[in-house]
């Protein structure tokens, strides 16, 4: 260790009541930051498993050419036909980075028990891939409450001829007077029938029976949410083909890029479609509007708190030189340059912030391991189930925000010290005395 750097961390402590208040400024800020970008992961990896798995949009959607805008109007005209999906499979199952794809049919309709009618929007999916959806390790690291509770039966477990049997929300069951567990529920209050137009502009019906409960994890969707077999709302629209192919790319893929390589190859081929990524928000609006809304306001926490801090600094640098102006002429006048002055008071800065963003950290840590432990429920505008409010501060995250902090505290005391230290030595000893 040179000179400077014990004459720095000596002036630390000298003057550790000055030294404590600016890194206790420090201290906070990083720690609050930390536990902000912890809670925004956790938040930003939640709505990415419900878009792409819960709500089964896939990382990304293959959809017929201007499908997503005229579907519903003209659903015939807009479908993906079987042929077109096999062509499809085929191209993207030589992808490495392609985990499994699934079909998707959505519909609309009208769900009766014989005794009261209301609507439903609803996916048809492989009851194959809604179990392999169900059982995915995203959805239970960071979407579980999304996830039946251990009295129900869900895709997942369920054995026997599926072909028949739907899911649907607690609150699309309370509006034909049944509530979960469903199971549960007599073979006579299972039974339902749900009637829709086919693309063929026929009034169509077909029976099924209630027997799982899911949720779409978004407030506005419980009421009218259903999942069923894919051949069985096949069969209610009198069609081979599907809405759209999702695409569930493996975990350690990038999405960006999967989507210009499938782009390509389906453009090699000349299949009329369009392919979507999960955070488009033509088809994923909930997921862009909710993350775009939580980072404006984590950068303008940002902004507040490194405009603290660097006040902070720049008075506490201000105020000690203004009260070491004798040690300053001092220095100055046993040969120390104007620069080798103001380095060395800003290398108590460095030190400091250093100090405090380590023991920042430590903080952040500890108050996200009390916070996790008490778990702590809170219902996000929004979001249809209760979730733990968690906060863990990530590594990469904490040295994303601790570089340009330390920058800031770095410049803030250079160009402070270097504009006050500039005084002739005789005025500085002057002053002093």
């Amino acid at each position: 260790m040179n000179i400077f750097s014990k004459m720095a961390l000596r002036n630390l402590w000298k003057n550790k009541r000055r030294s404590f208040s600016t890194g206790a400024a420090i201290l906070a800020g990083f720690a609050g930051l930390c536990l902000l970008g912890g809670y925004l992961f956790r938040v930003e990896k939640y709505a990415r498993v419900n878009s792409i798995y819960n709500n089964r949009s896939g990382h990304l959607a293959i959809y017929k050419k201007d499908g997503v805008d005229s579907f519903y109007i003209n659903p015939r005209k807009y479908h993906l036909k079987g042929e077109e999906i096999q062509k499809l499979q085929e191209i993207l199952l030589q992808d490495k980075e392609v985990e499994f794809t699934a079909p998707v049919l959505k519909g609309m309709g009208l769900l009766s028990n014989g005794k009261k009618s209301v609507p439903f929007v609803a996916f048809g999916i492989d009851p194959a891939m809604e179990k392999r959806i169900e059982d995915h390790p995203q959805i239970h690291q960071w979407a579980k409450e999304l996830l039946p509770s251990p009295t129900e039966v869900s895709f997942l477990n369920a054995t026997g001829d599926l072909s028949e049997k739907i899911s649907i929300t607690k609150e699309l069951g309370s509006l034909i007077g049944l509530r979960p567990p469903f199971n549960k529920l007599s073979l006579t209050e299972k039974e339902v029938q749900l009637a829709a137009r086919s693309y063929e502009g026929d009034l169509n019906a077909v029976n099924a029976n209630i027997e799982f409960r899911h949720s779409t994890g978004y407030s506005m969707l419980e009421d009218t949410s259903l999942v069923a077999p894919y051949s069985l709302l096949q069969n209610l629209y009198a069609t081979d083909g599907a809405t759209y192919l999702a695409v569930f790319l493996r975990p350690e893929a990038r999405v960006h890029a999967a989507l210009q390589r499938v782009q390509e190859k389906i453009l090699h081929a000349g299949l009329p479609v369009d392919v979507f990524s999960f955070d488009d928000d033509r088809i994923g609006l909930f997921y862009t509007g909710t993350m775009g809304f939580l980072y404006i306001m984590t950068g303008f926490f940002i902004f507040l708190i490194f405009g603290a801090i660097a006040l902070t600094i720049v008075n506490s640098m201000t105020i000690g030189i203004l009260e070491r102006v004798r040690e300053i002429g001092t220095l100055r006048a046993l040969g120390f340059t104007d620069s080798q002055t103001a380095a060395l008071l800003t290398l108590e800065s460095i030190y400091l912030t250093m100090i405090s963003i380590g023991s920042g950290f430590i903080v952040a840590l500890g108050i996200a391991s009390v916070v996790n432990a008490l778990n702590l429920r809170f219902y996000p505008p929004g979001i249809s189930e209760d979730l733990q409010f968690v906060v863990t501060p990530i590594p990469w995250v904490s040295v994303a925000v601790a570089l340009p902090l330390f920058v800031i505290c770095m410049l803030c005391a250079f160009f402070v010290s270097k504009r006050l230290v500039k005084k002739p030595i005789i005025q500085l000893l002057q002053q002093a005395t």
